[in-house]
């Protein structure tokens, strides 16, 4: 307002309403953008040219950090700044409520120098104003510099604050689209993930996937999901991300996850090596920096504790945020699903491999001479498939074939199998077919859709490429490539094993006589295949054997 005994003239009361007049256009201005950042662009560019200063800043207060920030400043870079909310003049007027119209900063002791030396500016008056809700609670402070004539006046005073007033109606749009934007993409980031791991019943892949998609969702560098051994009383996991796949085990009781295991309570620490808590003997091992750390319990629907979520590094620095807590509360309420339904199929998988070992055992041990035979066939025929690219579902109906091939043994006589020299005629033919027995038993064992070629592959594996094997006397391009691998590691296992009747060869022998046999009786991309991997696989044991030393 203009001092009292002065009188308006008409040029004066033409500009004060014409400022009016602006502050409105500014109001719909900014209340026609309800993305912040357009937003916050817009009120700076309106304001400066409304109250014809040099620069204007609008600063929002965070609450749960107790900082103010901004990420668009006019006259600097557009980044984010941000800085304790009762520092300097704008922290002033956020923590008191209180407007301040200061004609020369350098003679107020609350001016904070800092931010002119760096950048080299220059400033000079400062009118500062705090931004109120419907609730008149304190959300910003917006502020300009450095009118062009002279310091700001009562009348720049009641034009700041008409203009805070619309910015702050249109903040709280801003604030609520922003809101639900980010509720509607949490929600649909959280479905994803839902139906992401819930195609997925393996243990170690689904980990690796909630691992990867926990780091996405809270914007961590890193993230690590242990589990619970109420047996050994350990937490574990297989895999940790950003390191080797390798298996981890401590006492449940120890570190931040430790206590987290034990307790129950989330743990949320913006500086690790600040908390006594924290281990830094795996950044030591790793050259890892570990910052910021958010720690949270696993439960089932029974409320018992199965495992711990462990995040770290919040992009962009800084602690994890409560609503990083709550989306990750969120996620673990579907992940402790999809983790036990995973250690179940794992347990009913280990079930049914030991059973699957327990037969091939059995027939094993009936001959003191084919012991562990069926386990070193497993072993070369799915050596060999890895060689050849074979998916992994192949690989698994190969392990499970040639662990069982021999199982229609179980029908021949003991002292057929155990006889020391030659076989009669009737003999052989006995011998002979095992392989159909081992077909028929099989096809009467319940195997999923994935494993249903079991009964056949391991029927297969008497086949010759010239049609003179049995019992099906089948042809090269009729036999498939899992029974000829299943041929090649079945002889060789036979040639290089003891038998009463002769001396095993060596592995040179061997691979001899199967290439003598190629055309005829192998494949000969199979046992080059299988040569590769029996190198190798030499080589490997070779060095395991040099390191123990």
């Amino acid at each position: 307002m203009m001092k009292a005994g002065k009188r308006l003239t008409k040029a004066d009361l033409q500009s004060q309403v014409e400022r009016l007049y602006r502050c409105l256009e500014v109001g719909k201005a900014v209340n026609s953008e309800t993305e912040l950042d357009r937003l916050l662009q817009r009120v700076m560019a309106e304001t400066t040219d409304l109250m014809r200063a040099d620069r204007s800043s609008l600063f929002l207060l965070d609450k749960e950090k107790g900082e103010l920030w901004s990420r668009i400043a006019q006259g600097m870079e557009s980044r984010e700044i941000r800085f304790p909310a009762d520092r300097g003049i704008a922290g002033y007027v956020a923590t008191t409520g209180e407007r301040l119209n200061i004609p020369d900063a350098y003679e107020d002791p609350r001016f904070n120098p800092e931010v002119d030396k760096k950048t080299g500016y220059r400033t000079q008056s400062i009118l500062c104003l705090p931004v109120l809700n419907h609730r008149r609670e304190i959300i910003g402070v917006i502020q300009v510099l450095n009118k062009e004539e002279g310091p700001f006046t009562e009348e720049d005073e009641r034009i700041l604050s008409c203009v805070a007033d619309q910015v702050a109606v249109a903040l709280e749009d801003a604030f609520l689209v922003q809101e639900m934007r980010f509720n509607l993409e949490r929600t649909t980031d959280l479905l994803e993930v839902g139906k992401s791991i819930s195609e997925v019943i393996e243990l170690d892949s689904l980990l690796r996937l909630i691992m990867e998609k926990t780091s996405h969702l809270l914007k961590a560098d890193r993230s690590t999901v242990f589990l619970v051994d109420q047996e050994r009383k350990e937490l574990w996991s297989k895999v940790a991300q950003g390191l080797r796949d390798q298996e981890i085990r401590f006492p449940m009781h120890l570190g931040i996850a430790g206590s987290v295991a034990t307790t129950g309570e989330t743990i949320n620490i913006p500086d690790a090596y600040e908390d006594p808590r924290f281990n830094p003997e795996v950044d030591k091992k790793t050259g890892y920096r570990t910052q910021s750390i958010l720690t949270m319990a696993m439960r089932n629907k029974l409320g018992e504790i199965i495992g711990v979520f462990q995040c770290l590094n919040k992009e962009g620095g800084g602690a994890f945020t409560r609503e990083d807590e709550r989306l990750l509360e969120a996620l673990s309420s579907q992940t402790a699903i999809a983790i036990e339904n995973a250690q179940l199929y794992e347990d009913q998988k280990k079930q049914f491999n030991s059973i699957i070992e327990v037969l091939a055992s059995s027939i094993d041990a009936r001959d003191p001479y084919t012991a562990g035979h069926s386990q070193r066939v497993m072993e070369y025929t799915v050596g060999t498939a890895e060689e050849m690219n074979f998916s992994r579902k192949g690989l698994e109906v190969l392990r499970l074939a040639s662990l069982l091939h021999d199982y229609g043994k179980i029908g021949v006589h003991d002292a057929i199998l155990r006889k020391p020299g030659n076989l009669t005629e009737e003999e052989y033919r006995a011998i002979q077919e095992h392989v159909v027995k081992t077909r028929e038993i099989l096809e009467n064992l319940y195997f999923s859709k994935d494993l249903k070629e079991i009964p056949l592959i391991a029927a297969f594996h008497h086949e010759r490429m010239d049609g003179t094997g049995y019992p099906y006397r089948l042809r090269d391009g009729e036999i498939p490539v899992g029974g000829k691998i299943m041929a090649v590691a079945d002889v060789f296992d036979a040639l290089t094993s003891e038998r009463p009747y002769r001396k095993p060869s060596t592995a040179e022998e061997a691979f001899a006589m199967l290439e003598q046999g190629i055309g005829k009786h192998f494949d000969g991309e199979v046992v080059a295949a299988f040569k590769r991997y029996f190198y190798k696989a030499q080589a490997k044991e070779k060095e395991k054997v040099e390191a123990k030393g």
